[in-house]
């Protein structure tokens, strides 16, 4: 488990490893940025999940080795939409048993419904999402496990579809429609 989270946080992806029993036992960089002032309220929903997750692979007798299907929830936020959250629970090499959470960012509904009317696809908003919080187009790519190419050109086709030049014009773009 610390060597797939050591590669998780070396490609800046925010990560929560909690124990089977809810309990945080690390919390990465990138996902200590996206919760900002929601931790409180977030992080209680996601030791919950932690706990459910860690409750399914027991009852349904899968052998700790092997790493089980994630379960996924969605978490509002008061700042930014919502969180996806993906759990997976992974044995560690002690034989100890964790649960992963891999967070990523949602755009609030009102935000979301404007870019379906500027036909954004499914991946063009994930990268618009992760480009207005100000991450570069490199840590976009490893985020969404895409290429920097293939990252910078959805940025292209963002930029065009919704009139903007830059990240900056993005924020400010998303910031505006939040405030609706």
């Amino acid at each position: 488990m610390l060597a797939l989270a050591s590669i998780l946080s070396e490609f800046g992806l925010p990560y929560i490893r909690c124990s089977t029993r809810g309990e945080i036992v690390e919390i990465s960089p990138a996902a200590r940025r996206q919760l900002g002032d929601d931790d409180t309220h977030v992080l209680r929903e996601l030791t919950d999940l932690a706990r459910d997750t860690a409750a399914g692979p027991r009852n349904w007798r899968v052998p700790p080795q092997r790493s089980t299907r994630p379960a996924e929830a969605r978490i509002g936020m008061r700042h930014c939409g919502a969180l996806r959250v993906r759990a997976v629970q992974l044995s560690t090499a002690d034989g100890e048993t964790e649960v992963l959470m891999i967070l990523s960012p949602e755009p609030p509904d009102h935000v979301r419904n404007l870019f379906e009317s500027r036909q954004l696809t499914e991946r063009e908003r994930e990268i618009a999402s992760l480009l207005s919080t100000g991450r570069a187009i490199p840590e976009v790519a490893a985020n969404l496990s895409i290429s920097v190419h293939t990252a910078k050109r959805h940025t292209e086709k963002v930029y065009a579809k919704l009139g903007v030049h830059n990240r900056a014009e993005l924020a400010r773009w998303m910031g505006q429609l939040s405030q609706v």
